[in-house]
């Protein structure tokens, strides 16, 4: 309707078109509203549904959200890629860039878990893990990695240094984000590999997955903040809050993450 109205206003009026148009500038801004978010890999599916439930709320919101390992993530960060709002998968790398005070929250929970290859079939134990010929990890730049280093330390003094001599002999390939460990063992291209339990969540039964014992599982913090060089900030802060509120955290635990508060499946 704006544009009809400009037409037949340009038609008929010299005096007019400059104003018309700055106010047709002024609405294509309010309608191109843009948040832009970087979320670490393991968040796709749940960030893709909180992002959508959170546009419903702000009509004039696009949420735009990148995708991918949390040290990748800050990097571009640090090399100055517009960010107004970054999910973690760990506290190392959100502290990496530069946050606005007050704005960081710790908003989700996670765990490890085995996972193997329907040809090579369900892992027993964590001791026999060590055990498979082609063995895939993170790199211990990125959280999921650094969180797999710390499973093998604490399980060292139970399991011995020979399981950790075989288990690090086996690892055939390090990985840049949690997705792509998920990807090989799901392919065949790698027999096993440790993985958010999340994430192994999402292969249904393309895989087989084992729990890790709880006495042996790090602790996994997702933490969230608005960066200082955001170009919205009172709108990120809206979206932090929207994550930390019972519809963004129902939708987490729905994708089986853990979080500040408890939320009624019902």
């Amino acid at each position: 309707m704006l544009a009809e109205f400009m037409r037949r206003d340009l038609s008929g009026s010299r005096g007019r078109p400059a104003i018309l148009v700055g106010l047709w500038l002024l609405v294509a801004t309010a309608q191109a509203q843009r948040l832009h978010v970087f979320a670490a890999a393991s968040l796709k599916e749940s960030f893709g549904a909180i992002a959508k439930d959170f546009e419903t709320l702000h009509p004039n919101v696009k949420v735009d959200i990148t995708f991918a390992g949390s040290q990748q993530l800050a990097a571009q960060i640090g090399q100055g890629a517009p960010c107004d709002v970054f999910a973690s998968a760990d506290l190392r790398n959100l502290l990496k860039t530069s946050l606005v005070p007050g704005s960081q929250h710790v908003f989700a929970y996670n765990r490890l878990v085995m996972i193997s290859s329907l040809q090579y079939g369900q892992i027993k134990s964590l001791e026999t893990f060590a055990l498979a010929p082609r063995i895939v990890v993170a790199a211990s730049a990125v959280p999921v990695g650094a969180y797999t280093q710390r499973l093998i330390a604490a399980a060292t003094p139970l399991l011995g240094k020979p399981w950790v001599a075989t288990l690090t002999s086996h690892i055939v390939s390090q990985e840049q984000d949690v997705r792509a460990v998920l990807a090989k063992v799901e392919l065949g291209e790698a027999d096993e590999g440790i993985v958010y339990s999340t994430d192994a969540a999402t292969a249904g039964k393309k895989i087989c997955r084992q729990p890790i014992p709880s006495n042996l599982q790090p602790n996994i913090v997702y933490p969230v903040g608005v960066e200082r060089q955001a170009d919205e900030v009172g709108l990120a802060k809206q979206f932090v809050a929207f994550l930390l509120s019972p519809i963004g955290q129902k939708e987490l635990q729905r994708r089986g993450f853990a979080g500040p508060i408890t939320v009624s499946k019902q």
